[in-house]
């Protein structure tokens, strides 16, 4: 198996601004020892966009994974799963993508959520893998560059996001995330930038040449202090069109609230759902027995709403 990296990374205990920060990870970027800019661990945000969301449901009969073969049983696993561009709906704060070691840009990000393992807490984690060239079948494959980032969450927020693809109602959505161990760029004193470096997890294909003697481990691609994931919703309920001669009308649309969030300050796991509500002109509620949401008298564009997982303190 060939990884495809096409400079030396190092990790530099002396850098040349010492009082700002006390290390750094670098590229060398030729044989005369020419460094690229110096890299620090980035703990701000960063957006994504998703695109293509589908529920993957896998059936699997393996006896070979159990002791007893007689014990084994068919396994059902059941993946939301999403293909991730780098930036916001609107195209901004998008961010260039590249392993340590070489100039590609990465354009492979992936988001899965998943239902949360027995006994552990909703959380998230990033992966990632180098490019490397492999034999298959006597022929040689060559796999991308790739990052993957991991939502995990209880079995009932699972239930209400696969709802909607079930509904076909989910068309798209923006995750951000925070505190992504492995995520580095270079010193600046705004919170946002353009360029993110990306270690990964694997030290074997993704070396960093360490001093003797020090003791400093860089952070590799795992944890992800904080993530907001904004899903976007069709309502599933049709508009009433009024008879000719009456004025305004009534337009009907649904607006669900999620809290799902995971940052240093704890995890909020609260969830509120808001039930299909109408609105007229003058923006009084039309219907009985639910909670109506109201936005101003004008219902969102095209009978579209938004789930929001907020952030634990309450804020999209």
């Amino acid at each position: 198996m060939e990884y495809h990296l096409e400079r030396r990374v190092v990790l530099d205990e002396n850098p040349k601004h010492k009082n700002i920060y006390k290390w750094t990870v670098r590229e060398v970027a030729d044989a005369a020892g020419r460094p690229v800019a110096d890299q620090i661990p980035w703990s701000w945000s960063v957006y994504f966009t998703l695109a293509d969301t589908e529920l993957q449901v896998g059936i699997r009969f393996d006896p070979y994974r159990f002791e007893n073969r007689a014990d084994a049983k068919v396994e059902t696993t059941r993946i939301i799963r999403a293909k991730l561009r780098s930036g916001d709906r609107d195209g901004d704060d998008r961010v260039r993508f590249s392993m340590f070691g070489t100039s590609r840009e990465i354009d492979d990000f992936t988001l899965r959520i998943q239902e949360t393992p027995a006994g552990e807490q909703e959380h998230c984690r990033a992966g990632g893998v180098v490019s490397y060239t492999t034999e298959h079948d006597f022929r040689d494959r060559t796999h991308s560059d790739c990052v993957g980032l991991d939502i995990y969450v209880t079995a009932d927020r699972f239930a209400a996001i696969e709802e909607l693809l079930k509904l076909n109602a989910l068309g798209g959505g923006v995750l951000r995330v925070s505190g992504v161990s492995g995520f580095y760029s270079d010193w600046s004193p705004m919170i946002t930038t353009r360029n993110v470096k990306v270690l990964t997890g694997d030290e074997q294909s993704h070396p960093v040449e360490i001093p003797a003697n020090c003791n400093i481990t860089p952070p590799r691609l795992g944890e992800v202090g904080e993530f907001d994931l904004t899903l976007r919703t069709a309502s599933t309920a049709p508009a009433y069109h009024p008879p000719a001669g009456e004025g305004g009308g009534v337009r009907a649309y649904g607006e669900t609230s999620m809290t799902v969030g995971a940052s240093p300050l704890g995890l909020n796991t609260s969830a509120q759902i808001q039930q299909v509500g109408a609105v007229d002109r003058g923006g009084a509620p039309r219907s009985a027995g639910v909670e109506v949401a109201l936005t101003g008298w004008e219902p969102p564009a095209r009978d579209q709403s938004e789930t929001t997982m907020l952030r634990p303190d309450g804020r999209r």
